[in-house]
């Protein structure tokens, strides 16, 4: 198997349920470097911003989305960072479609990735991230505003 799948447990009253959440936000002030990224403390959590550099809308979630409409984020992510905790599962498996089907490609713990660009060759000081070859509908795309869902797995 390629991968594998975590649900983050969010406690609920006395229970605990298996469940992903979502948080949207607009934000204008975020850690917009990689070394600013780099540095800090791991909040378990995948950022994703609408522009580069922490721009725009900001949208956070722990676990998997099957649909980043959910938040408003469907094919709109400029600026992604992993910022989960170390252990298994820490790494996120980034898809081209909803429902965690299509092409994919894998952003490792800790890893920002702040600078996305769907143009080819990208203008200097920006970063053109490819969905993987041969992994589905949507290979080869650029990831820059084509992030569907997402999934924790193991790069």
């Amino acid at each position: 198997m390629r991968k594998a799948i975590f649900v983050a447990a969010a406690v609920i009253g006395i229970g605990v349920a298996m469940t992903p959440w979502a948080r949207a936000e607009n934000s204008s002030v975020g850690l917009r470097s990689g070394e600013e990224r780099a540095v800090a403390a791991a909040d378990g959590l995948l950022h994703v911003w609408e522009h580069p550099f922490g721009g725009g809308k900001h949208c956070t979630w722990v676990g998997k989305s099957n649909n980043w409409d959910e938040c408003g984020m469907r094919n709109k992510g400029s600026d992604i960072w992993n910022n989960g905790y170390a252990g298994n599962n820490d790494d996120v498996w980034l898809h081209y479609n909803t429902s965690n089907t299509g092409a994919y490609v894998c952003i490792g713990r800790g890893t920002s990735w702040n600078n996305l660009t769907s143009i080819n060759p990208p203008p200097p000081g920006t970063q053109r991230i490819t969905f993987w070859a041969n992994t589905g509908s949507g290979s080869g795309q650029p990831i820059a505003d084509n992030v569907a869902s997402h999934e924790w797995g193991n790069c």
